[in-house]
């Protein structure tokens, strides 16, 4: 009987404390400086990903980058599938029906998951001989790394609910420059991208103990105890983002297995490297989107119209980032290439032009994506990202083989397209059916 009082006590204690800082935690910061956050977080990010690949493009080859990128696109869809997109699930339950800590063990245990099944993908094909054993050791460590990353994950979704997305880009900027640091010196000294992952993943796991929980857990001070029947429960609703996520991740590394698969691994580098312009661009429309997100799922509960009124807002802002990131590649793109990789990456210089050239799409089909996702429009999503899916590796399939590089360039453009007319046909649907709800709730 003392004990449970003084249980009762310790939670009294803790929810005091919650309320004395309320005022501080609790107060949603204004959008623009929430972009401002996670752009920040996001630049210095990317950068340091483009530091990693330049390290290795310049201190290694272009066959142990193309092993590194062919290695991360094998473990980031079994990590994204591993997911099971909880992140988007409680940021958009707005009424809270599961803690924090449900979803925060469920990521735990589906994280350790993902890391197993990246080992075994990684021994069946050292076992099949199409690679040798430091491959399995690769694949495992970025398996380990995008563990430690998705359970950071779980705990940025709590900073973009409560809208306080200072704490993301603090992380990913501390996270990426110590990874950038350690993962360069230990190349460096050492010559061997296994032990550089070594740095990696340390510098990403202290960043994950004694920052993301530490953070999320004064949001959420009062832990409960793991419940197999709350994790079922959640696990089913998390059905279609699971499929979502990993169809959205497999169509991002699509051409590059079909460039694996006819090209070989160096050119597997060249167009990792190549492309991350465009993955630099999108993180942009990321940023954008994340700090929309909370305020568009308070718009889809009672004014789901105004959801278009903040996609108008940013499509211009899209548009002109898209048109000035194709400049720059037009005007600076070969010397780019050449200064920061070398001069047989600056030889496929046509690949960055047209990626470029459609990152406004890639723009426009994130916000609308996220649009998507604040209406919770997660099974029709299935469906459209299968049909880009698709869309991309006939694509890849058909131009590949004789454009090389360039046909994998083209086929990104043509899913990005598909991407956005099938997410705006959706929201479009989504937000009119919720409209029409609400008109017909007031008349009643």
């Amino acid at each position: 009987m003392e004990l449970s009082a003084n249980k009762i006590d310790a939670r009294i204690a803790a929810e005091s404390e919650v309320q004395s800082t309320a005022a501080e935690l609790y107060a949603p910061a204004s959008t623009r400086k929430n972009f401002g956050w996670i752009l920040a977080g996001n630049i210095v990010a990317e950068l340091s990903l483009f530091g990693v690949l330049m390290g290795l493009a310049k201190l290694g080859s272009a066959e142990i980058q193309g092993r590194f990128l062919l290695s991360l696109g094998i473990a980031t869809p079994v990590a994204m599938f591993s997911s099971l997109g909880l992140s988007p699930l409680f940021v958009t339950d707005s009424q809270e029906r599961f803690s924090f800590y449900d979803y925060f063990y469920l990521r735990v245990v589906f994280c350790v998951l993902s890391v197993i099944i990246c080992l075994s993908i990684g021994s069946y094909l050292v076992l099949r001989g199409s690679y040798d054993a430091n491959f399995l050791v690769v694949l495992g460590l970025i398996g380990c790394f995008k563990a430690v990353d998705f359970i950071s994950d779980i705990c940025y979704a709590v900073f973009q609910k409560k809208q306080q997305m200072r704490y993301i880009g603090i992380s990913r900027a501390v996270k990426a420059a110590g990874a950038l640091t350690a993962t360069m010196a230990i190349l460096f000294a050492t010559g061997k991208l296994a032990a550089a992952l070594l740095g990696w993943l340390a510098a990403y796991s202290a960043m994950m103990f004694w920052y993301d929980i530490k953070i999320a857990k004064r949001f959420y001070p009062v832990p409960v105890e793991f419940s197999l029947s709350r994790s079922l429960t959640i696990s089913k609703q998390a059905i279609p983002l699971v499929a979502v996520a990993a169809l959205m991740t497999l169509n991002g590394n699509i051409s590059r297995y079909v460039i694996a698969a006819y090209c070989g691994e160096a050119d597997v580098g060249y167009f990792g490297s190549i492309s991350y312009g465009g993955v630099a661009m999108s993180m942009i429309f990321v940023a954008m989107g994340s700090a929309l997100l909370p305020k568009m799922v308070d718009y889809f509960k009672t004014r789901p119209l105004y959801i278009w009124r903040l996609a108008v807002k940013v499509a211009p802002m899209a548009v002109g980032l898209g048109l000035l990131a194709f400049m720059v590649s037009l005007l600076a793109g070969r010397f780019a290439l050449r200064v920061f990789f070398s001069a047989e990456h600056a030889a496929h210089v046509k690949v960055l032009w047209i990626l470029m050239g459609g990152s406004a799409i890639v723009g426009l089909a994130s916000v609308m994506g996220f649009a998507g996702m604040a209406c919770r429009a997660f099974t029709p999503s299935i469906f459209a990202w299968a049909i880009v899916g698709c869309i991309t590796l006939l694509g890849s399939i058909a131009l590949v083989p004789k454009y090389k590089l360039v046909g994998a360039a083209i086929a990104s453009i043509m899913s990005n397209l598909a991407a956005f007319v099938l997410a705006t046909t959706i929201v479009a649907v989504y937000t009119w059916r919720r409209h029409r709800q609400i008109a017909l709730a007031g008349q009643k």
